[in-house]
């Protein structure tokens, strides 16, 4: 708990003190009306909830009710009245905006029962995935015989609120693309003819769809495909500040992490991503034509980094006077260096690979290997993981990140180079 404290505290004094002005809101809301489907009439008394949870809320005279605290993001918003079926909408909440929901809910009809739950047949539960799409199939019953639709949920979090089909009558639907060395979660939601709803279980499974990633050796994976969240087994607690989405090395939108220069960073809370002796850290990076704001000649990517003293300084990776790249470790008392032969070009798209076994360290710039570091111990640290800047907020980078993996193995320059050529 000290630790997480002293964390929250570093943070907020490192971007509170990055700009004077003014800090915008953070947390967005979501308001709307709850209607009675037949007769439209607003309804008053009625529970309104989210999943993700936000607050538990009861609709006013006027069917009206307010969700607060709402972090940016996808929710299932869902109403519930002893005298009426339960219902839902799906919805984004945005950073200091106003999301609008009306919510339908039909009277319940005498003698109608609502469909058995869904029953998820494909994947099983905790399934391992080889393949960039799957099909989903489910089984559902009704008793009453009456014709059954689907809402089909599928997502990184749990419970599942993004929805990727709405009222199909099919018992199956193909996903789309998939993260590699990702947990997803699905739920399967029925409504028969006269609304009723019931939902499944929350099933999960686990994508392995690049087998030149070894998924068991995965510490952390960040895709940065539009959201800051680490998809490997861990799933390692994330902060983000000022990060927004931008293209990857392949054209596609939102699918790399554009740090500003100045403000953005990404913080992993976690001791997990200390490094030891064995191990593979990876990221493609776009570096732009100027790079961040920095009191130096260095400008941080990432790093686990502050005094050279037990328990702070681990490792650093940086870009030095604009052309080099420079990967530092600390064993407690001193430090060691790998450095690239490469001069950088700007702007361009890197691959960059700093494999280490048994603390023999080799870096590896678009696969091909740039230095050794034969004497590189790092140690283990109480600090975080910074990406975008230094710990002290002195030193940021400019550019894109993708496909950020830190592994638990030191990889072979072959097997680096057929996952750079994966990817």
């Amino acid at each position: 708990m000290k630790k997480i404290f002293v964390f929250l505290n570093l943070f907020c004094f490192l971007f509170l003190s990055c700009s004077e002005d003014p800090v915008a809101p953070t947390d967005g809301k979501i308001v709307g009306y709850v209607i009675d489907q037949n007769s439209k009439v607003a309804l008053k008394g009625v529970v309104v909830y989210s999943e993700p949870p936000t607050e538990t809320v009861v609709t006013d005279e006027n069917g009206y009710f307010y969700l607060g605290n709402a972090s940016p993001g996808d929710y299932r918003i869902i109403a519930t009245s002893p005298e009426y079926y339960m219902a839902n909408v799906s919805i984004s909440a945005k950073a200091g905006k106003e999301s609008r929901a009306y919510i339908h809910i039909t009277s319940k009809v005498d003698g109608n029962n609502p469909p058995d739950s869904p029953i998820i047949t494909s994947p099983v539960n905790e399934a391992i995935v080889y393949s960039r799409s799957i099909t989903i199939e489910w089984e559902c019953e009704d008793e009453d015989g009456d014709k059954l639709s689907y809402d089909v949920y599928l997502d990184v979090v749990n419970p599942p609120v993004k929805k990727i089909a709405g009222r199909i009558n099919a018992t199956s639907f193909d996903t789309p693309l998939l993260l590699d060395s990702s947990k997803y979660y699905i739920k399967i939601v029925a409504y028969d003819t006269y609304e009723a709803l019931s939902e499944s279980s929350v099933t999960n499974f686990t994508t392995q769809y690049d087998p030149n990633v070894p998924t068991g050796e995965v510490i952390l994976h960040l895709p940065l495909n539009g959201t800051h969240l680490d998809s490997g087994p861990n799933d390692l607690v994330t902060y983000v500040q000022n990060v927004t989405y931008t293209n990857d090395r392949n054209g596609n939108p939102m699918s790399a992490a554009y740090f500003d220069g100045a403000t953005s960073a990404i913080a992993v809370g976690s001791e997990k991503v200390n490094i030891g002796l064995n191990y593979t850290i990876m990221l493609w990076c776009y570096l732009e034509s100027s790079m961040g704001k920095t009191n130096k000649t260095d400008n941080v990517m990432f790093g686990v980094w502050g005094a050279a003293s037990p328990g702070n300084a681990s490792y650093v990776f940086y870009l030095y006077n604009q052309n080099t790249f420079i990967f530092r470790v600390c064993n407690g008392t001193d430090y060691s260096s790998n450095v690239t032969g490469t001069i950088i070009n700007k702007p361009a798209w890197y691959h960059v690979a700093l494999s280490s076994v048994n603390g023999k360290v080799t870096m590896y710039l678009n696969g091909v290997e740039q230095s050794k570091n034969l004497n590189a111990t790092a140690q283990h640290s109480v600090l975080q993981l910074f990406i975008g800047c230094s710990q002290d907020g002195q030193s940021f980078f400019k550019g894109a990140i993708d496909d950020f993996y830190i592994l638990s193995k030191g990889l072979t320059k072959s097997e680096i180079v057929k996952i750079m050529e994966k990817n």
